[in-house]
């Protein structure tokens, strides 16, 4: 197989990976630094990686929602609340986030760990 077919097949496979994988960050990731550095391709990529970016996040939001809820149930509230202040900074507008974050703040103030006038 000349250089020209196996990057031909290497394109082909990150496509069906991207595929495969219902368009995961990695997978778009991928593709897009194949399409821009062998390829030249860059509006391409750049589509591709801004896609990829905001699945990205959108996996890191539902992860540390479901980290603050879990920390919190375990009275892990020195992680929580230390997640809690970075993923308010990360996702300020995010419902989910804010309302992980009022909870384990609350569970805190319960358990006596925060002064009742730091709350918020």
């Amino acid at each position: 197989m000349d250089a020209k077919a196996s990057l031909t097949e290497v394109q082909r496979l990150l496509e069906m990976a991207v595929q495969a994988s219902e368009r995961s960050a990695p997978a778009l990731l991928q593709l897009a630094y194949f399409l821009d550095d062998i390829r030249g391709r860059e509006d391409e990529a750049l589509r591709l990686m801004e896609e990829g970016t905001a699945r990205a996040l959108q996996n890191l939001e539902d992860a540390w929602a479901g980290l603050l809820l879990r920390y919190s149930l375990r009275e892990q509230f020195s992680k929580a609340l230390e997640l809690a202040a970075r993923a308010e900074q990360v996702f300020p507008a995010s419902e989910r986030i804010q309302d992980a974050v009022q909870s384990v703040r609350e569970s805190a103030l319960r358990a006596g760990l925060i002064d009742p006038s730091q709350d918020g």
